[in-house]
């Protein structure tokens, strides 16, 4: 990323003037170069072509010394400043979460010992291995049409040649994400020091999936979803509107009463086809573990509470009509459009007509509110069937406790990598 944006930097200058824009990032495997600005076909394929033009002269740039260990460096800092650069809360929301559910996904101290032994040599073995195995996705929107879409592909398979690309990688080749998917029953709580040693706040992240109700006895492979929700659209639209009501009594009540930190909020998420409901609290004056107590305190009290508003007609009308509008509304913004669909892409789902699946479901759950009872009862409630891991971020002051809670199996940073190794990941590709 820093070989290439270094060379181009200055040619992408004017360009940027003129109202276009170019960014190269480094996901799970690969470049993903996102080119966006007015809709010239010229203009576009130009910034392309300036991008992978200075990935195909890395070989003069890598033998530089001088500039290498100045990118090394740079890096190096980047990696260094990780604790001190975010608040906790979005460690706990963030890094940490990533770290634990994404099947691969690296830590910092990791990094920064592989940089501290990068050597030039290596940075050329690795784009020549790269340009010599390729797997091209191009993903056009916006105002283009089908005609300049396919103009676009036919130039980048011509900068490809320029590159002498030797063969293209078929899809069930590339390497996909997959994401941490627990058994009924589990009782999971990652502890962990705070990266910045001068924080005296600490963090929690109560993290509820929705989804796959498989058994550890049980296990579901992940390869049809008729053997468990993983994925499913009613399960998407319940948490959503459960979460809508859990919103404000959660900071009502951890936040205004409670007064448990200054940071307090609950919101719902999907990733690979997996849901959750998350809590997150940030406070210096309370230990990670009565926070997680405070949170699951909460989530038995609210459910007195969701019944009634539930079963109040018109509170649940209006919770599934906003959870049908704001499904819809937010597919006319491009940016959303854009991250909707390349999430789906790279995921290998492809499944693009979610949110619509999700506004006919809301629609059938105006009449069925028992069905939110269920659910919540299922999947917050009965111990047996539910999921619950929690992420524990210590602060300054604070000893990491190595003695679980009841009914807690305790994962530390240390051996998270051996934890990831036994336990079951899904991607929605192997479906």
């Amino acid at each position: 990323k820093h070989l290439v944006l270094s060379q181009v930097n200055d040619a992408l200058y004017p360009g940027k003037l003129a109202g276009f824009g170019a960014t190269l990032t480094t996901p799970l495997s690969g470049v993903q170069l996102k080119v966006h600005g007015y809709s010239y076909t010229q203009a576009v394929v130009r910034m392309m072509n300036i991008i992978l033009n200075g990935l195909s002269s890395y070989e003069s740039r890598t033998r530089n010394v001088t500039w290498f260990e100045s990118s090394r460096r740079r890096t190096a800092a980047e990696i260094a400043g990780f604790g001190s650069n975010y608040q906790v809360f979005q460690h706990v929301k963030g890094y940490y979460e990533n770290l634990i559910f994404q099947r691969t996904f690296f830590q910092h101290e990791d990094i920064a010992q592989a940089m501290n032994r990068l050597s030039g040599d290596e940075v050329r073995s690795t784009i020549r291995d790269a340009l010599s195995r390729l797997h091209i996705t191009l993903f056009v929107y916006g105002n283009a049409n089908q005609h300049e879409a396919m103009r676009y592909a036919y130039y980048s398979l011509q900068m490809l040649k320029q590159l002498r690309v030797r063969r293209f990688l078929p899809d069930s080749s590339v390497p996909r994400q997959r994401r941490l998917f627990l058994p009924r029953g589990t009782n999971l709580v990652f502890r962990v020091k705070g990266p910045n040693a001068e924080d005296v706040n600490n963090g929690v992240n109560v993290i509820y999936q929705i989804g796959p109700s498989c058994n550890s006895q049980n296990r579901c492979s992940g390869t049809t979803q008729r053997s468990c929700d993983v994925d499913d659209v009613t399960n998407f639209v319940l948490s959503r509107a459960v979460a809508y009501f859990m919103k404000a009594a959660c900071f009502s009540q951890l936040r205004t009463k409670e007064q448990l930190g200054y940071i307090v909020f609950c919101y719902p998420f999907t990733s690979n086809g997996i849901g959750s409901v998350h809590f997150v609290i940030q406070s210096n004056r309370y230990s990670p573990q009565y926070l997680q107590q405070r949170v699951e305190a909460f989530v038995k009290s609210f459910a007195g509470t969701l019944r009634q508003k539930i079963y109040n007609r018109g509170q649940w009308k209006r919770a599934t009509l906003i959870g049908s509008s704001v499904a819809m509304s937010n597919g006319h913004s491009m940016m959303f459009r854009d991250k909707k669909y390349w999430s789906k892409i790279v995921s290998g789902s492809c499944k693009f007509n979610r949110l619509h699946s999700a506004r006919f479901a809301f629609q059938r759950l105006k009449y069925r509110p028992s069905m939110a009872i269920q659910f919540y009862n299922k999947f917050f409630l009965r111990k047996q069937t539910r999921k619950l891991l929690t992420i524990q971020l210590f602060g300054k002051g604070q000893t990491v406790s190595s003695t679980p809670g009841p009914g807690q199996t305790l994962v530390f940073e240390k051996s998270v990598y051996s934890f990831k190794k036994t336990a079951q990941f899904y991607s929605p590709h192997t479906d």
